[in-house]
């Protein structure tokens, strides 16, 4: 794959590759365009997301992937293709259905349109929303949508669809990205809300996004979300009731909203569909109770230091946001604050800062709770990038100690075995992992690698193949391939 241009801008009328012309910017985030485009081989009109840093691996790029071919459905947001875009495969696109929308984060914020203004036009939107996440939940190999939010539901002329997977994630898998901005962290389950990771069964994902759904009927009836920042959320500070907000909330949605809010995420729903009679039940006794309006207020947002660091973030000033939280750590010895200084501060690259931390701040490594493990995981990664073994050892062992290895971790682990000449050991790492995740590209490519340093070329050659059939467009590892051709 040719090196990406990093002042590549998509414009009006602009050919990508032989496979788009571009139309009309539908969206510009931090990390990706989306764009109306006119499929050039057939002339279909589609959009296409385009991902700032096509530099990225194929793997960290891709959203949705396992929803490509799947039956389509009315509540989805079809995904029709994804990939580098042909000939030069240097830019990544994500082909998916065009729906002419608005989000209903642009919709809600509207004041003087007087949307979702009676509980029908709610119950009706949240209806359509649910049937998107049962269906998801349905899949044969079901799928957690993991960022259930308003900027991430498009609606059309009472039509709702769900869109952006790009923190979804299947039972099996390996990660989920982490998130990136303080709207999404305001939507998301206390449990999820500071790692940098979603783990868990498909039922402790699913129920994490029970709980984004019940954040979104709270914003629906009152205006406003339960926590206002990021801190609260992970915190489950406590928060008004519906009906303290809006009075015609009834005993019975209000109860819905709430058990969906449970800091316990057993104290949600067992799946999805005892959810769907929940809302049944809440819907008929609110349009019995009330229907009048009750919505939509004008409430301005708290700013804490956590929403300050997010903001930083989100444009890239990750020393200022790090200065930010550093300040908090200080003044509270709040340890989210340090995390979050020392997250920013990673991102910064600021590697050697990071390690300075957490030898000063070492206590953080042992904390019991969630946000140790995170405090583990990020040291891991820091120790790796500066090259210190001994150290990255160390927390490989506290992490094994605490029973918190992950296929992850397990992948680190190996790369920390190779870098001391240890490739027998790393091979039976990750072979087992490769058993546990079958055609996992990033396990492929490290078994291969692990077996050519360990001069066994016709082994590397076996998993290399196996690699270049998920990841074709890998010109590094095809010329490699190639060459183990030539002396195997």
């Amino acid at each position: 794959m040719a090196k990406s241009n990093p002042f590549f801008l998509p414009a009006v009328d602009m050919k990508l590759g032989d496979r788009y012309l571009l139309l009309e910017q539908l969206g510009d985030g931090t990390h990706g365009w989306v764009w109306r485009a006119q499929r050039l081989d057939d002339n279909q009109i589609v959009a296409v997301k385009i991902p700032k840093d096509c530099s990225a691996s194929d793997d960290s790029l891709k959203e949705g992937y396992d929803l490509v071919d799947v039956q389509p459905h009315k509540n989805v947001v079809q995904i029709y293709w994804m990939g580098r875009i042909p000939p030069e495969r240097e830019w990544y696109g994500i082909e998916m259905e065009y729906f002419p929308s608005r989000s209903l984060a642009q919709l809600l914020e509207d004041q003087a349109a007087g949307f979702a203004k009676t509980y029908k036009q709610i119950f009706d939107i949240y209806g359509q929303i649910l049937q998107g996440v049962k269906y998801l939940a349905d899949l044969e190999t079901p799928v957690s949508h993991g960022d259930l939010k308003p900027h991430n539901i498009l609606v059309s002329d009472g039509l709702v669809k769900i869109t952006d997977f790009g923190s979804s994630a299947l039972p099996e898998e390996i990660y989920a990205r982490s998130r990136q901005n303080g709207g999404t962290i305001l939507y998301a389950a206390p449990e999820f809300s500071d790692c940098s990771e979603r783990r868990g069964s498909f039922l402790e994902l699913v129920r994490g996004d029970m709980y984004s759904l019940g954040v979104l009927m709270y914003q629906l009836v009152t205006g406003r979300t339960p926590h206002d920042t990021p801190s609260a959320v992970y915190r489950y500070v406590p928060f008004a009731k519906p009906s303290e907000l809006n009075k015609s909330v009834s005993p019975y949605l209000e109860s819905f909203i709430l058990k969906a809010l449970s800091v316990n995420p057993v104290d949600r729903w067992g799946n999805i569909d005892e959810m769907m009679k929940g809302l049944e039940k809440a819907m008929y006794a609110q349009l019995n109770f009330e229907t009048v309006t009750g919505v939509n207020r004008v409430y301005e947002q708290e700013k804490d230091w956590s929403t300050k660091v997010i903001a930083y973030a989100t444009d890239k000033k990750y020393l200022e946001a790090a200065h930010v939280a550093g300040a908090e750590f200080d003044s509270s010895k709040d340890y989210h604050a340090l995390l979050s200084q020392l997250r920013a501060l990673y991102r910064a690259e600021r590697y050697f800062d990071c390690v300075a931390i957490i030898n000063s701040e070492e206590s953080c490594l042992t904390l019991v709770d969630s946000i140790g493990v995170d405090f583990r995981l990020l040291a891991l990664n820091v120790f790796l990038k500066v090259r210190d073994i001994h150290y990255a050892e160390k927390i490989i062992q506290l992490i094994i100690d605490r029973n918190e290895m992950t296929p992850s971790v397990k992948i680190k682990y190996a790369s920390i075995l190779g870098l001391q000449s240890k490739y027998s050991e790393a091979i039976d790492i990750l072979t087992v992992l490769n058993k546990e995740f079958p055609r996992k590209a990033v396990i492929l490519r490290r078994i291969a690698l692990a077996y050519e340093q360990n001069k066994q070329p016709k082994k590397a050659m076996s998993y290399l193949k196996a690699y270049l059939k998920i990841v074709p467009d890998d010109e590094v590892a095809l010329k490699k391939y190639e060459g183990f051709k030539l002396f195997c």
